[in-house]
């Protein structure tokens, strides 16, 4: 009888161990939904600073700019809508996390599930854009999902402005009005031939305008040099004191005109406020609404344009490509 020894086998060393992997452009896709969160979180933070003053509406617009590159982009990348939904949903909170502390009850009723509701609107029509195509046509498809969320965004930040109305300091916030005042002052430069300088203090605007109304009388310019300022110094002073007397408020000689043309804009609008009450607040709301809309239409555009470029440089790398599949359809492939 043979002893074939009583050697031992580890059986289960022998099977081999299939090692877990990573759907292929993983890591691909993690990076794009980081990016649009963290984009979203960004906006968020920059509205608050914004409604602060901290923040000027430029700074506000390119973060909101790069938020609407990347929300563009997911369109295009073959995720499921599971992970979407996700996303989504993480963009929305980080979007509106500065704000809970003081509009809880609000966000978590109203301006989120308005926020939702234009996200994953926008979401669905690019989805059904894509796939009733037999190819990717970027600015068609981005612009279903953009122009929805662009929407929403409108309507949020109104929304999250409201509590603000009624208090003077933040009614407009800090450099709000800095584009309009801009306007304000190219006019005034073509009108006068640069003879007035809007962008320096309140006292020297008002010897500015004295001086190119005295500049035309005889008798002025026959005054010495020394009698023309004192001239100009009492009529600056004049016209201070007669723009105090009709606007019914206390100027400081010193501040900027920006800043006065600030003070005369909030004024305006708390005496109609303080005369029309909610009418006022109403129409006052729908104003920046269809403000904040025409904003963001730009900015959508400008968002689906690098979103554009982006994705033409990322194929051009290599980085994602599109290919043709069994239904005839193009789709992207990390």
């Amino acid at each position: 009888m043979r002893n074939f020894g009583s050697t031992s086998q580890d059986f289960a060393k022998q099977v081999p161990v299939e090692k877990t992997r990573r759907p292929v452009g993983f890591y691909k896709q993690l990076g794009l939904d980081a990016a649009t969160i963290v984009s979203a979180l960004w906006f968020g933070f920059s509205y608050s600073m914004f409604i602060k003053g901290i923040v000027n509406l430029p700074i506000l617009s390119i973060v909101l700019v790069i938020f609407i590159t990347f929300s563009g982009l997911q369109v295009f990348m073959p995720q499921s809508m599971k992970r979407r939904t996700i996303v989504i949903l993480l963009q929305t909170f980080f979007l509106l996390v500065f704000f809970i502390s003081t509009e809880g009850v609000r966000i978590f009723t109203i301006i989120g599930p308005i926020l939702l509701l234009f996200f994953f609107w926008g979401e669905l029509m690019a989805r059904r854009e894509v796939k009733n195509n037999l190819r990717i046509r970027y600015f068609r498809t981005a612009s279903k999902q953009i122009g929805k969320v662009t929407t929403g965004i409108a309507i949020a930040v109104v929304l999250l402005y409201m509590p603000y109305l009624d208090t003077a300091e933040v009614f407009i916030p800090e450099g709000g009005l800095n584009p309009f005042f801009k306007i304000l002052t190219r006019v005034t430069d073509h009108f006068t031939f640069q003879k007035i300088n809007l962008n320096l203090n309140v006292m020297e605007v008002a010897k500015d305008f004295a001086k190119m109304k005295l500049d035309g009388n005889k008798e002025f310019r026959e005054l010495s040099l020394q009698e023309q300022e004192f001239a100009i110094d009492n009529a600056s002073t004049e016209i201070i004191k007669q723009l105090e007397k009709s606007l019914k408020i206390k100027i400081d000689r010193s501040e900027p005109v920006s800043d006065l043309f600030r003070t005369l804009i909030i004024n305006t609008l708390e005496d109609w406020r303080d005369r029309l009450g909610d009418v006022f607040i109403f129409g006052w709301l729908v104003a920046l609404f269809f403000m904040a809309k025409s904003i963001s239409v730009i900015i959508g555009w400008l968002g689906a344009l690098f979103g554009y470029l982006i994705f033409q440089l990322l194929q051009s790398l290599n980085f994602i490509h599109a290919i043709g599949e069994n239904s005839m359809q193009e789709v992207v492939e990390y």
